[in-house]
């Protein structure tokens, strides 16, 4: 049987440039899929059951926010947001991005919060049909003339057949969630500024005190602390307020 999306699209932004990108699917298409490849089974009510595995419920102990210039004195670190190191997170991110490249992947944009003025856009990609099935039931669906200028805000990356090992990847056990601003404040920044991508930039690892530079980048030139380019603060506010705008 072929399930066919009502467009494609492209995952290149992440590194996935080798798998079957299934977009917004309806609920059934992703029941069936799941069915057909055995990842659940459909019972007598006509619902669907899936056996989620080891984990059937929240994992707190497993859930990481990346701490870097953004976020070090935004969060009250503890048990409950326990950090992770900003060069660990895209170590791990590399390897979850290499583990899904190649296989299929379900995709689903929509919206959380139906108040115009908080409503996000998400982008949710996931390795299991009944996983994106959760996402379709979960939140807001876009309609079709909101899906052709869709852009995230957020993009969720799921990927439950990923094993982490701990000693490796810095994680407490095998399975995680990370949460990572300044990712999204790259792509504000990108949206906010003409510029081909956002590079990443740490000064001082030297000294005990560090700063992460985010960088609009058209040419490796415009690494070059040396130039400067002088703003007005009005000019620095205006950017600002743009950037804040995307976030």
């Amino acid at each position: 049987m072929d399930f066919k999306s009502k467009k494609t699209i492209s995952l290149s932004s992440h590194g996935i440039n080798n798998s079957r990108i299934f977009y917004q699917l309806s609920s059934e298409d992703l029941h069936q899929i799941t069915v057909l490849n055995k990842l659940g089974e459909e019972v007598d009510s006509g619902a669907l059951a899936v056996n989620t595995g080891e984990f059937t419920g929240r994992s707190p102990m497993d859930r990481f926010i990346v701490k870097d210039n953004i976020t070090d004195d935004k969060v009250w670190w503890g048990d409950v947001n326990i950090s992770f190191k900003s060069s660990e997170f895209d170590e791990l991110y590399k390897r979850v991005i290499k583990y899904l490249d190649g296989k299929s992947l379900y995709v689903r944009d929509c919206f959380a919060c139906a108040d115009p003025s908080n409503k996000l856009s998400v982008r949710i990609i996931n390795e299991y049909p009944w996983s994106n099935m959760f996402a379709y039931n979960m939140f807001l669906r876009p309609l079709e003339n909101e899906l052709n200028s869709f852009k995230q805000d957020w993009t969720v990356i799921n990927a439950p057949g990923f094993l982490a090992v701990s000693k490796r990847d810095k994680t407490r056990q095998h399975n995680f969630s990370i949460l990572n601003f300044s990712k999204k404040i790259a792509k504000a920044l990108k949206k906010a500024v003409s510029c081909n991508r956002i590079g990443l930039s740490v000064i001082g690892l030297e000294v005990p005190h560090a700063h992460v530079h985010l960088i609009p980048l058209n040419s490796m030139d415009d690494v070059n602390f040396k130039k400067k380019v002088k703003v007005s603060d009005k000019e620095f506010q205006d950017l600002a307020k743009s950037i804040n705008s995307f976030l």
